[in-house]
């Protein structure tokens, strides 16, 4: 996630909180870190584990949904078919959003890639390989149109075109939902 001292981070899934602190430990006292956790008594256990520092809040709330306001960096810890607009128009000129790609094979498991991409210049694009790996997914965040195509191409070991997916991302949730320019 390439975080630095000062740096505001989003960390979307936080669970009990155990990678929110290192998080907060790396941004320290000049940075911060917004934890989301969609489960209330979870969010509750992580509030309560992270009393202690004064650079962290956690709500309970639907990750999809919930504005962080402009980030450095986002942690997604929920599987999804494509990245939220939300969090695209969130990400500060060189921030890093990481984030599993999934598609599923059964209603609670998937499979896909956590992929790392950047906003810069503008743009958005992914600069490091993925890593194909089994991850729990978050049904409120998928798309059956990008899931097909995520499992398409990743039939075809096209890994690049989800590049391309990225990029459509937001004229398919603001036009049609349909991905054309990934198709």
């Amino acid at each position: 996630m390439d975080l630095k001292a000062g740096d505001r981070v989003y960390h979307l899934g936080c669970g009990g909180g155990y990678y929110t602190a290192i998080m907060a430990e790396i941004v320290g006292p000049g940075g911060s870190v917004v934890g989301i956790e969609v489960h209330p008594d979870l969010a509750a256990h992580a509030k309560e584990n992270l009393s202690c520092y004064p650079n962290v809040t956690v709500h309970a709330a639907d990750g999809a949904t919930f504005d962080p306001g402009p980030c450095d960096a986002m942690l997604i810890n929920a599987g999804t078919t494509h990245p939220i607009p939300l969090w695209l128009d969130r990400l500060r000129e060189g921030g890093r959003l990481v984030v599993p790609l999934t598609m599923g094979t059964t209603p609670t498991l998937g499979v896909g890639v956590m992929t790392r991409i950047i906003h810069e210049h503008g743009g958005f694009f992914r600069p490091n390989r993925d890593i194909v790996a089994n991850l729990f997914l978050q049904e409120c965040s998928r798309c059956a149109r990008a899931g097909r195509y995520l499992r398409d191409s990743r039939r075809r070991c096209v890994l690049e075109q989800r590049a391309s997916l990225i990029r459509s991302v937001r004229h398919c949730h603001r036009t049609s939902g349909v991905l054309e320019s990934a198709a």
